[in-house]
């Protein structure tokens, strides 16, 4: 069992590792739209359903396996590797051949040489995959913090250089293909390890028999989770789906960081003590209670300023992104429930549960799809809105019978954040600032933050008590 400040340590490098590189993307990002047109966006946009989805088959689901198990010696993580390298092959000469017919059907000619050139990262993918599991199995975070942060520069800093001198879509394309390399290259210096020549059939089906549920879940949350970018493209247009992208990036940052960061601490967490019941649900209590305290506000203060935000971080060219934006943060809401689930799921070995799960999810979304796509993109996303609030009570269902709890007792464990984001969005709502001046949206995230403070001291909120303790114990 890992202790307390193993837990807490882990969760600070993990969270430093996913908000540096989350505020590097945002500030390239922000920069990369002024300089590029929203059509180059959206014609990225198009092929995110490879970019997400071919990873995660290479990856197997051996990760998760990996971390699960208890005794992984030389000969697992071999098998997993050259699992990877073998799968990575067969998908870029995959991707090579079917190029040119997904430019027809997304009409962009441009989309051949580019997803050609992508191709290639994955390949970096594979070798990276049992670094970043054996460090994600033993917490060491730090380490992952350091070849993530190195890597988001180094890309950066490419992908600025090019958009400056004029190569338009190709200064993401390198952006994401020199991240993998880099990131790579760096995990091989911070831990050494090498494969031998052996690759285990009974290690491989021993691990594929739990990874091949967890690859599974991944698939189809990737294939599915990227379908609105299919339809989108396919439908309308390459700048209608820039707009809606940048709407989707800048709401994923909001809901994603905070829950990656308690998500990636929580699935070793649990796997170590998933036979101690009352001990998983404490921790996934907390879990729960603190994502929804840090996310939902956070939300909230970006639906009532969407349109003030993307005027001034991203000009007027793309101001369109503001309708989608609040909707999304919307969906958003529901995510970090929908995450935490899916990793109890997982860390307690059922992981056939989280694809029955993911399959219910993005059949809802689907049928949303179909009933809604002829009406435009915001009837989309409202379609999606309602398929994710019926997905999710589902799977919170789904975990409370796991760990043996009423339903009735979510209401407590939301009871905070949800009466502290609905004061948030009235007041807000209620304000008449000016929208084109960037000192009225630092006045308006702050009276936001600030509100929300005082509704949680008033609800005597257990983790605003245990932070103002720590405080005044520095004092």
């Amino acid at each position: 069992m890992f202790s307390n400040k193993k837990l807490f340590t882990s969760t600070f490098w993990s969270g430093c590792e996913v908000v540096s590189q989350q505020f590097i993307q945002i500030i390239v990002s922000i920069i990369l739209a002024r300089i590029l047109n929203p059509s180059d966006f959206g014609i990225i946009a198009t092929i995110s359903i490879f970019i997400y989805t071919f990873p995660t088959l290479i990856e197997g689901g051996f990760t998760g396996a990996l971390v699960q198990k208890i005794n992984v010696n030389n000969s697992d993580k071999s098998t997993v590797f050259w699992y990877g390298i073998i799968t990575s092959f067969m998908i870029i000469l995959m991707l090579w051949f079917l190029a040119p017919r997904i430019s027809i059907f997304f009409d962009q000619p441009k989309l051949i040489n580019i997803i050609r050139f992508i191709s290639f990262g994955f390949l970096f993918t594979a070798f990276s995959n049992v670094h970043l599991a054996i460090l994600l199995k033993e917490l060491k975070f730090k380490e992952r913090f350091i070849s993530g942060f190195l890597s988001i520069i180094v890309s950066s800093i490419l992908a600025l250089y090019l958009a400056f001198n004029g190569f338009g879509v190709w200064a993401l394309v390198i952006q994401n293909i020199s991240f993998n390399i880099i990131k790579t290259i760096i995990l091989y210096f911070i831990y050494p390890w090498f494969p031998n020549f052996t690759f285990d059939i009974k290690s491989f089906l021993e691990m594929f028999s739990y990874g091949k549920n967890l690859m599974a879940a991944m698939i189809i949350r990737n294939i599915f989770g990227n379908i609105h970018e299919i339809v989108i493209g396919k439908f309308y247009s390459a700048m209608y789906l820039g707009f809606y992208d940048r709407g989707k990036k800048f709401a994923r940052i909001a809901y994603e960081m905070p829950t990656t960061i308690i998500s990636r601490t929580l699935f070793p967490a649990i796997s170590s003590i998933q036979k101690d019941k009352k001990d998983v649900l404490r921790i996934f209590k907390s879990f729960f209670s603190l994502s929804l305290i840090l996310i939902w506000p956070l939300l909230i203060i970006v639906i009532t300023s969407s349109e003030h935000f993307i005027r001034i971080i991203l000009g007027e060219k793309w101001l369109q992104t503001s309708d989608y934006l609040e909707i999304l943060c919307l969906i958003g809401m529901l995510f970090p429930i929908h995450i935490l689930c899916y990793t109890l799921y997982n860390a307690l070995g059922f992981s056939k549960l989280s694809v029955k799960t993911e399959i219910l999810k993005y059949s809802l979304s689907v049928l949303a799809i179909c009933l809604t796509y002829k009406f435009g993109i915001k009837f989309l996303l409202f379609g999606e809105l309602i398929a994710s609030f019926i997905s999710t009570i589902i799977m919170l269902f789904c975990a409370f019978k796991l760990i043996n709890l009423k339903f009735i007792n979510l209401l407590f464990w939301i009871k905070n954040p949800l009466i502290g984001s609905t004061v948030i969005f009235c007041i807000l709502r209620s304000l008449n600032l000016d929208n084109t001046s960037i000192l009225t949206l630092i006045y308006k995230i702050i009276i936001g933050i600030f509100i929300y403070l005082i509704i949680l001291f008033i609800c005597k909120d257990f983790y605003l008590k245990q932070i103002l303790k720590k405080l005044k114990n520095y004092v």
